[in-house]
């Protein structure tokens, strides 16, 4: 399954990436930084099975709708 850990740090995704990727490495997992205004130019077109979004606030998820 493709993964995409967005988060607005690179040290901070990449945590996190490594987080998901210790759970199943079958999993294909990829890191992103992107502040709040830039996740639409993040995640349109990658069509990751699981999205995880960290450190995002509702102004944020509002972008994203």
């Amino acid at each position: 399954m493709k993964v995409k850990v967005i988060s607005p740090t690179t040290e901070r995704s990449e945590h996190v990436a490594q987080m998901v990727r210790s759970s199943d490495p079958a999993l294909d997992v990829q890191a992103a930084t992107a502040q709040a205004a830039g996740l639409p130019a993040i995640i349109n077109g990658s069509r990751p099975g699981l999205l995880i979004i960290d450190g995002v606030d509702i102004q944020g998820l509002d972008v994203i709708g």
